[in-house]
């Protein structure tokens, strides 16, 4: 694939890859919860899709096109939101106008479309459920910790798979206020896992705290942009975790620095990386979630990089 298909646009998709891709979102009946849990529509924006339901004509068509008018988005970014749905048929469809680094994760779908899925999981307490508990004061915070395992799209893993792939947490790649940052390996694939950290005693802010991990998780798990880091898995039974992809290009910070002839970057490079930057706030400032967020903290070492040259890739954390 060239860089220029890279970024092929959603209504730039060919016919003969949007008729069968459509036919088959169809088939399953999943226009709405993708319109609704994935695309960021309310229930009032359906009517269009519903109508063309009623004439036999194609929902899922409508859909996407309401999806690219919104805010002109990118193949790689459909790709994503059928990773995060579950959806390895539909990534096989789109896979020719997807570039191949990122072919990899129709295999790990599969997996987990087929895995067992256990209910006991789902059903075991979080240790901050179990401290909120035994409070007595905050049922309301309760229901959003049960509500975001009924929510979350991507997979839950183990406590106990975590301290595994990193080697008990042995490999670390940064440490911020809301916790630490590890590298590690998981489905063959290297990652990063950022803890969320909390206090338990409540007067050091411990509910509060639990308050901001739950809104970050929720807002992790709805996000879907090329620019922005996407979450792969996330455990929640012992210290709540997120797992994103491992950007091994490292932070534009140590870039800049770097004294490597291979890794400094052109001007025309820079430029690139500032563009793709802005276009990933711009999506985080205009987010249709159920608040606005502004990020707050844009700088070097928070714009990461993967691993390619010099064709990097730029995401926000």
């Amino acid at each position: 694939m060239s860089s220029q298909e890279e970024f092929i646009y959603i209504h730039e998709i060919p016919l003969l890859i949007r008729r069968p891709l459509c036919d088959y979102l169809d088939s399953l009946k999943v226009w709405e919860k993708l319109a609704i849990n994935h695309f960021q529509f309310n229930k009032s924006d359906l009517l269009g899709p519903r109508s063309c339901e009623i004439r036999g004509e194609s929902p899922s068509n409508y859909l996407l096109q309401m999806w690219s008018n919104r805010g002109n988005h990118q193949i790689i970014e459909l790709f994503q939101v059928f990773k995060n749905a579950n959806l390895p048929k539909a990534m096989e469809i789109i896979k020719d106008v997807v570039d191949k680094k990122f072919h990899r994760f129709i295999k790990l779908n599969e997996e987990n479309a087929t895995k067992p899925k256990s209910t006991e999981i789902k059903h075991e307490q979080w240790k901050i459920h179990r401290i909120l508990s035994k409070e007595d004061g905050e049922p309301e915070l309760i229901k959003d910790i049960n509500d975001l395992v009924d929510q979350m799209s991507v997979p839950r893993i183990p406590f106990e798979d975590l301290q595994i792939c990193t080697n008990n947490w042995q490999s670390t790649l940064g440490k911020g206020g809301f916790g630490c940052v590890y590298s590690g390996e998981w489905k063959k694939t290297k990652v990063a896992i950022k803890q969320l950290n909390f206090s338990e005693n409540p007067k050091g802010g411990m509910k509060s705290s639990v308050r901001m991990i739950v809104n970050e998780m929720k807002f992790m798990n709805s996000c879907h942009h090329s620019n922005v880091l996407q979450v792969f898995a996330y455990s929640i039974d012992q210290i709540p975790c997120l797992v994103f992809e491992l950007m091994t290009g490292g932070s534009l910070r140590t870039r800049l620095k770097t004294k490597d002839p291979k890794k400094i970057l052109s001007w025309r490079k820079r430029f690139e990386i500032a563009k793709e930057s802005c276009r990933g706030i711009q999506y985080l400032h205009t987010f249709q979630g159920p608040r606005h967020l502004i990020h707050n903290d844009i700088k070097p070492e928070n714009i990461l990089l993967d691993s390619f040259f010099p064709s990097d890739t730029t995401h926000q954390k």
